[in-house]
């Protein structure tokens, strides 16, 4: 696949980026479908092979960073407490080599119109037996978050329906496997019980900013 913020200007590439771009302005959140994805097949087959139950080990949550309800396993390979630091995760070095590859943080930059940007937090989430996450905005966890990337990562599975909540009204969006959601840092959003299977993602939160979280920092500790 031809990385789309570098290969030769193209007409149609170009519209496509700035509808992109002004959806995500105006709803808050955007969505890639596989026949669209900037993400070629070779690293969607890393991403699924890193985060794989297998591979990972996934700690229970039941709680968010601002104390919204959830029910979910997560694998972290970046924290940002308060500062980002890559942990010790197996896997941790595979995943930033895709999320975080050139033509990536590329396409992300002008997606948002601000640069440099960072991975400032990234984790994979496990939905499974009525597993949800709760009503968030990812600013609450640093309010330096300028938008989350979501990289979905399989599909045998009922309910998990992600739930944004935009300007115009509430929008359920069912992801097909290999789909990339952006959404703004901003925006309310959930994701309803999963009922069977098991709904797997990948979300890294990226900043421009790299100061120590303001919502930490004064506290110093989690």
């Amino acid at each position: 696949m031809q990385d789309p913020a570098h290969s030769p200007t193209e007409p149609a590439a170009d519209a496509a980026l700035f509808q992109s771009t002004q959806e995500l302005l105006s709803q808050g959140v955007v969505v890639f479908p596989p026949e669209d994805s900037p993400v070629s097949s070779d690293e969607w087959r890393r991403l699924e092979q890193a985060t794989s139950l297998e591979r990972c080990a996934y700690e229970h949550v039941v709680e968010g960073d601002t104390g919204e309800p959830n029910d979910v396993r997560v694998a972290r390979f970046v924290t940002d407490l308060p500062t980002p630091q890559r942990t010790d995760h197996p896997a941790a070095a595979e995943v930033l080599d895709v999320i975080a590859s050139p033509h990536l943080m590329a396409l992300y930059e002008r997606l948002v119109g601000a640069a440099p940007l960072h991975v400032r937090r990234c984790q994979a989430h496990v939905l499974t037996g009525n597993g949800f996450i709760g009503l968030h905005t990812d600013a609450a966890s640093n309010p330096d978050y300028l938008v989350a990337v979501l990289f979905h990562l399989g599909d045998d599975y009922e309910g998990g329906a992600f739930v944004a909540h935009c300007p115009g009204g509430a929008r359920l969006l069912r992801l097909r496997p290999r789909s990339l959601l952006i959404n703004r840092a901003a925006l309310p959003h959930e994701v309803q019980p999963v009922r069977r299977g098991f709904r797997r993602t990948l979300a890294c939160f990226l900043a421009t900013e790299r100061r120590p979280n303001p919502r930490l920092a004064p506290h110093g500790a989690h």
